[in-house]
């Protein structure tokens, strides 16, 4: 168990001290029918998931905060609704990887999927190389079973981050653990991303109690599908990350590898779909800093993305 704390499974309960809170986030059982209502099919499936993963979360998100932060129930319902509201109107997806990658981008004119680079290709695409065969499996069938239909099919999606405001992502992208160099992306990419709380392929570091995700081992897909969420719902989960690895009364965000909201992104991205290219790179350092990129780097990149690129200050 994390910090002490009670993991709910199931969201089953009549009455829970997030009631309140559910009606002003939308996300009690009359606002779910109301979306029900006009979906069908797998959507319809993904919405009532959605629904009742976030419900779990805020309940024991909201519990959280009471046991370990010493909030009351209503400061810890405020806080939460206050970083909803504080960046519901301005998320956008971001995508790291290294210079090499992206100057690649640059010259073929779209993001190559993960399962679609060779294993020379993805030694170097990202920090962390994604070298095994297993990986590219087991992230095909995550891709076949969180998807449903009215998704673009083809190419395979990208796996982006959901990110906000937050003093950390506007500097350093959703994860730098995948690499320096980051794209801030449209926000009409934003209608064709499925979203988990967590990476899709891997919940170690979001598990536990703070958001009622069970520790033991379960099937792979199905620990995804106990985080999937929809668009709406992702935003919430987005400022419930945001609180979850800060103290909520001091805003500034130091989060670690794979603490986000993803977006599997399907339909692919092209250049027109990249707002701008940003990396952090210390004028000081010009070999390249601490997490930074070097002087030969941003040269480089000022070449191939003139002037959608621009470089930030940790």
């Amino acid at each position: 168990m994390e910090e002490g704390t009670e993991v709910i499974k199931s969201n089953t309960e009549k009455k829970t001290d997030s009631n309140e809170l559910f009606i002003v986030l939308g996300i009690n059982q009359n606002h779910e029918m109301d979306w029900l209502k006009d979906k069908t099919g797998q959507y319809a499936e993904v919405g009532k998931r959605s629904f009742d993963n976030i419900r779990r979360f805020i309940t024991n998100f909201s519990r959280y905060l009471q046991a370990e932060k010493g909030l009351s129930e209503q400061e810890a319902q405020e806080t939460i609704s206050n970083e909803v509201a504080r960046i519901k109107d301005g998320v956008f997806l971001t995508y790291n990887l290294t210079p090499k990658a992206a100057v690649r981008v640059s010259q073929v004119g779209s993001v190559i999927p993960a399962v679609a680079l060779t294993p020379e290709e993805r030694k170097t695409w990202t920090r962390i190389g994604r070298q095994s065969e297993n990986y590219i499996a087991r992230r095909k069938l995550i891709e076949k079973e969180l998807m449903y239909e009215g998704l673009p099919d083809s190419p395979p999606p990208i796996s982006t981050i959901l990110s906000s405001a937050n003093g950390r992502a506007e500097k350093l992208g959703g994860d730098q653990v995948y690499g320096d160099v980051f794209f801030i992306l449209d926000k009409n990419t934003l209608k064709r991303a499925v979203f988990t709380l967590g990476d899709s392929l891997n919940d170690g570091s979001i598990r536990g109690s703070k958001f009622g995700i069970a520790s033991e081992s379960i099937d792979g897909v199905e620990r995804a599908k106990q985080r999937q969420l929809i668009f709406q719902h992702a935003i919430i989960g987005e400022a419930l990350l945001n609180l979850s690895y800060s103290d909520p009364k001091n805003p500034n965000i130091t989060r670690g590898a794979l603490r986000y909201v993803e977006g599997l992104l399907y339909g692919g991205i092209s250049i027109k779909d990249i707002l701008a290219v940003k990396a952090p790179f210390y004028p000081q350092f010009p070999d390249g800093g601490p997490s930074a990129i070097s002087k030969r780097e941003k040269e480089m990149l000022e070449t191939a993305f003139g002037n959608k690129f621009q470089t930030t200050q940790p």
